[in-house]
């Protein structure tokens, strides 16, 4: 026995209804998540709910945009920047599980401290901008 073909319009209809059904869910989770943390008073902390699910849609951007990448040869460029940025999210993320390993896992050594940039020495670097605008070309710029 053959199964009568669908038309092109219902079947058009039926996956217009399923991407959107799709997508209703997806917001449904995510508000239902929101008010089980908020419900439970666990808003707060590096291990709530709203936390994990921040992580697992981050490490689903950056699977995508890899597997964008890999696919499609044209968005290679543009996908890899993407996928790069949303995993410099995720480890940005992770700074509290990162620090399990040692204090200030995710920070780079070569950068200086925020104490030592706004706390003691203010006035090298305005003197320092004052020296580079006095010596500079933009003196002669006619504006």
């Amino acid at each position: 026995m053959k199964l009568a073909q669908v038309s092109s319009p219902v079947r058009t209809v039926f996956h217009g209804a399923g991407q959107f059904l799709a997508i209703a869910l997806y917001f449904a989770a995510i508000a239902g998540i929101i008010h089980y943390s908020v419900a439970a008073h666990n808003v707060a902390s590096e291990a709530s709910l709203i936390e994990l699910s921040q992580l697992i849609l981050l490490a689903a951007s950056v699977f995508t945009f890899r597997r964008i990448a890999h696919v499609h040869c044209a968005y290679n460029s543009a996908a890899s920047l993407m996928s790069a940025f949303f995993l410099v999210l995720m480890i940005r993320e992770l700074d509290a599980t990162l620090d399990m390993v040692f204090h200030g896992f995710g920070k780079s050594r070569r950068s200086p401290s925020r104490h030592s940039l706004f706390g003691q020495q203010p006035k090298t670097g305005v003197k320092r901008l004052r020296v580079w605008q006095e010596s500079s070309h933009l003196n002669s710029l006619p504006y």
